[in-house]
This record gives C-alpha cells, sequence and structure tokens, in this order.
C-alpha cells in the first residue's frame, strides 16, 4: 500500500540530508510543517550489540541487508494509515507502514538475536527538544567517518552537547518507548 497522496508533494532533494547523518536529517525532517496530518514520531532502530539488520537500503546492493549500528526514520500515525520517511530507503518516501515494515525488516524471526531490531520510538516534539549531537559518534582520528553536514551540529539549548547516546541505548530508560517489532507494528498498524 502506497502512502496517502497529500504526502507524495515532499522529495528528498527539498529536504535537509547528509549521508549518515540519519539523526539529523529526521531532526530537521520533524519540523517541516508541510508534512502530512497525524501523530509524528521519531524510531530510532537498534538493539543492545548496536548491529541491526535492513533490507531495501541504499548503500546495500538490491535484495542484500546492511548492518546499522542504529538507523532513524519518522513515522506519522494518520487516522487511516501511517507512513514512515526514511531518507536511506528504496522504498518509496514516504512510504506506506506496512509496506516499508515488510520490506525493510524482512524475517526477523530467523535472524540471530544480535541482528533483530528493536524500536525507540519517541514523539517528535520531545525528540526535536530534547536532541543535540556534537557529532563525536562519527570522530575518528582526528577526522570525521563521512563528511560532516553542512548545517552547524544541533545544539538544544539546556540540554547536554550530546544526547544521541541517551535515544540509542535501548536498555536505558529515557524519552520514549523501547518496543520489540510486534509491539512496534501493533502501535502503527
Amino acid at each position: 500500500m502506497n502512502a496517502p497522496s497529500a504526502v507524495t508533494a515532499i522529495k528528498p532533494a527539498d529536504c535537509r540530508y547528509a549521508a549518515f547523518y540519519c539523526e539529523e536529517n529526521i531532526w530537521w525532517l520533524a519540523q517541516r510543517e508541510d508534512l502530512p496530518p497525524g501523530d509524528r514520531f521519531v524510531v530510532f532502530v537498534s538493539n543492545p550489540t548496536q548491529t541491526c539488520a535492513l533490507w531495501s537500503q541504499k548503500l546495500a546492493a538490491p535484495g542484500d541487508a546492511v548492518v546499522w549500528d542504529y538507523h532513524v526514520v519518522l513515522v506519522i500515525r494518520g487516522d487511516k494509515q501511517s507512513c514512515v520517511f526514511d531518507f536511506d530507503s528504496r522504498v518509496d518516501f514516504p512510504a506506506g507502514f506496512e509496506q516499508y515494515m515488510q520490506a525493510t525488516f524482512r524475517a526477523t524471526e530467523r535472524l540471530s538475536t544480535e541482528l533483530r531490531p528493536w524500536f525507540r520510538v519517541v514523539s517528535a516534539e520531545d525528540f526535536v527538544g530534547h536532541f543535540s549531537s556534537d557529532r563525536s559518534h562519527m570522530a575518528q582520528g582526528g577526522s570525521f567517518r563521512a563528511p560532516a553536514p553542512p548545517w552547524p551540529p544541533i545544539q538544544v539549548p539546556g540540554q547536554p552537547p550530546n544526547s544521541l547516546l541517551r535515544f540509542l541505548d535501548v536498555q536505558t530508560a529515557f524519552l520514549g518507548d523501547v518496543l520489540p517489532r510486534e509491539q512496534f507494528e501493533a502501535l502503527f498498524s
């Protein structure tokens, strides 16, 4: 099922995007006023070992999975269906929730525990108000593992310089709820 036609006006090329900085891309996207109506949620996909298999990602060859340490997407729960915005996916932008889940998280139950995704679901409002990143997670030997975005690091007044690690820690209570796949799907289906 495709996403509602009302949301297809948003194109990835019209958004702020920097490869390998999904959390910052979604921070900017979550604030757009031209998103479809509905409840907005930022979803961190990770697990305790920070090794999650995702399919249909542009970084992997078609049909292959990529293993991310984490990934961040925006989900909008509308009256009739939910949709997912994932800048790094080969699936539609946005994609219908069921379409996205089937394409991105194939046969999760057959994966080793180390590759199974957990989902931290945070209201977009809480995420935008509490997220800061000094980009230190991308630093390696005095340079960045991937080119830094052209905008300054996101620093929310009153927040620590790098709250990203708290969002990624799926074993410690923080903003939002950490859910296994079944509960995550039930929330948005």
